[in-house]
């Protein structure tokens, strides 16, 4: 399913703190990279240490700068995309699909609109496992 992003309203919330888990168990880290600009315009790691999935985002674009972080516990559902739309949510992004539980193309989907919505003509998303 193709996403949209509805708004972005840049925000840089503290919730990052609590939800970064560097030591603890990195999950993925997404990178969605401007191949024109040669830089990253979006980062989004999702950190697994046990049973809650959290996840952080940083981005830098010319709209804003953001960042944002999220939780997601429980089960029957995929905590990595519901960390990362929490994390996003929490950074200012809204998407016409929400992508909480729906899977780690759901992530990518949503890094591709949000790159589109960023104006990154030639996006490139890579993704690195722990």
């Amino acid at each position: 399913m193709k996403n949209t992003v509805t708004s972005f309203a840049p925000r840089e919330s503290d919730k990052i703190l609590s939800n970064r888990k560097e030591n603890t168990g990195l999950y993925r880290e997404y990178a969605l990279l401007d191949c024109d600009s040669g830089r990253a315009v979006v980062t989004l790691r999702i950190y697994w240490p046990g049973s809650v999935a959290y996840s952080c985002v940083w981005i830098h674009s010319d709209k804003g700068h953001a960042r944002g972080g999220g939780r997601a516990g429980g089960g029957g559902y995929c905590k990595a995309s519901a960390a990362a739309g929490a994390a996003l949510s929490d950074a200012g992004v809204r998407f016409e699909h929400n992508i909480d539980g729906r899977g780690l193309e759901a992530i990518r989907g949503a890094l591709e609109a949000l790159g589109a919505h960023l104006g990154i003509k030639r996006p490139f998303i890579h993704l690195a496992h722990a």
